[in-house]
């Protein structure tokens, strides 16, 4: 279970959402039912505001789960208590980003498709301060440094024991090639991608640059999966664009993305035949 407030929030809310729309009822027979406002239960629902423990209690009473109960007070508790683990580092995190950190960090499992470069998660630290000085030309020294503190605190989840992270990446075989950093730097974050191949929970995958269109054409994207005991949290897509990341939580949109993920999965070559194609690019730039 994550230990940031922001996701436990969220997690909550929909929770309340999807057990109030299971029921057949509306905001306004909730709200009455509970001497509140319907933009009250709205706030509830959203995550702008969070029911007192009373409240879901008599909440999940109406929804017909009472054995929820505790489980709720527990969520309850820990987003009253809990502290955000970046907020530290906030003058380097945009508001749109803050939700992604907190789900990030309690995700069960993390699978995404990476067109340009490494994943965050997998990039070593001169290749990540390199693309961020590459990407952010005018960057200061402090506020990179600052950058790369948050990088290698979203790391620390894949060392992980409990509970654990399953991580699944495709990685674009031109990634592999662009030399972020120059070569030195390229070669120690390709001969990082070769080590994890050892790592239990760790899967990644490349799209051979042979391959012609695919369903990854129109950009990188992340879906995260979360533990089973939030069983109605359908999971959350994350897309990032120059200006704001954007989160599918749809049903329908959302089997759109597991759908693209897999089939980009089966065209992908085979984690074997991916260590080799990491290795022959790792060779072209000693021969270079």
């Amino acid at each position: 279970m994550s230990d940031a407030p922001t996701a436990i929030r969220r997690w909550i809310a929909g929770d309340l959402r999807a057990l109030r729309m299971t029921r057949g009822l509306k905001r306004r027979q909730v709200a009455d039912h509970l001497g509140k406002s319907e933009a009250a239960i709205g706030h509830f629902e959203t995550g702008f505001s969070l029911a007192s423990a009373a409240e879901l209690d008599k909440l999940l009473d109406f929804y017909g789960v009472p054995e929820r109960k505790e489980f709720f007070r527990e969520l309850r508790r820990a987003a009253k208590s809990g502290r955000d683990w970046w907020l530290y580092l906030g003058d380097v995190v945009p508001d749109w980003f803050n939700l992604y950190l907190g789900v990030e960090r309690a995700a069960q499992r993390i699978e995404s498709y990476d067109a340009l470069w490494v994943p965050g998660l997998l990039q070593t630290e001169d290749y990540g301060r390199a693309l961020i000085k590459e990407i952010n030309p005018g960057i200061d020294a402090d506020r990179l440094d600052r950058q790369m503190e948050l990088r290698a605190g979203r790391q620390s989840i894949l060392e992980r024991s409990t509970p654990q992270v399953s991580v699944h990446t495709v990685i674009d075989e031109s990634a592999l090639r662009r030399r972020v950093g120059g070569p030195s730097v390229l070669a120690r974050q390709l001969d990082h991608l070769l080590a994890l191949r050892d790592h239990p929970h760790i899967t990644v995958q490349v799209l051979p640059a042979t391959h012609g269109g695919h369903p990854g054409a129109d950009g990188t994207c992340t879906l995260l999966t979360f533990p089973p005991e939030l069983e109605h949290d359908p999971g959350l897509v994350y897309i990032e664009t120059a200006v704001r990341g954007i989160y599918v939580e749809d049903h329908d949109e959302l089997q759109i993305y597991r759908e693209r993920l897999e089939r980009l999965r089966t065209i992908a070559a085979d984690p074997a035949h991916s260590t080799e194609l990491i290795a022959n690019a790792r060779k072209e730039l000693t021969a270079a």
